[in-house]
């Protein structure tokens, strides 16, 4: 039996699957049953995201539909999206990303006094919206770490975000008493 209610799960060394290797910490993390935006106010989005290179000009691509899909709170000039500092990252599938930028919010249901420049007032992702409503699948247009989070790749091992789910009310290392099964069984779409 695993204890998903544990406030420091145990680490083990990582076993490999396909290729991939896999921390056991997505197993044994603790986790809420699903991503609730009215609980959370979107605070995963609250620092922005890296986006491999394909997936920046997929989203520049699509400027015009996303910009329609931003409320009065958001910049649509895709020029102040993304933060225009490139690092070099082998766990991109380009070995290059590039960083969203953050915004001030303006309040609602969230703590956090910034948010993803494509979070929106309501919480929601305009990207995510946009894509929804142009007929594709909610994260055709999405970065993969956006969709993954809060599991990560980091130095090529599928694991954990606990770092940054740090500062997470809700779903983070310190929200406990929702926990109800592990990060793996929780992020399984």
């Amino acid at each position: 039996s695993v204890d998903i209610t544990h406030s420091e799960p145990t680490r083990y060394a990582p076993f490999t699957v396909g290729g991939l290797k896999i921390d056991e910490l997505i197993f044994t993390q603790g986790f809420v049953p699903y991503c609730d935006i009215s609980m959370c106010g979107g605070g995963c989005c609250h620092s922005g995201v890296y986006a491999d290179t394909e997936e920046y000009k997929t989203i520049l691509e699509h400027k015009e539909e996303i910009a329609r899909h931003m409320d009065e709170t958001q910049n649509t000039d895709p020029s102040t999206w993304f933060d225009n500092e490139w690092i070099d990252d082998e766990d991109f599938k380009s070995g290059r990303a590039i960083g969203t930028n953050v915004h001030a919010r303006n309040g609602g249901i969230s703590n956090f006094k910034e948010g993803c420049v494509f979070l929106d007032k309501r919480h929601f992702c305009s990207i995510q919206v946009a894509a929804a409503e142009s007929g594709l699948h909610r994260w055709a247009w999405k970065p993969k770490y956006c969709i993954l989070f809060p599991v990560t790749v980091v130095e090529g091992v599928l694991t954990y975000d606990d770092s940054h789910s740090e500062d997470l009310h809700y779903c983070g290392p310190k929200g406990t008493q929702g926990y109800v099964h592990s990060v793996f069984e929780a992020m399984k779409e």
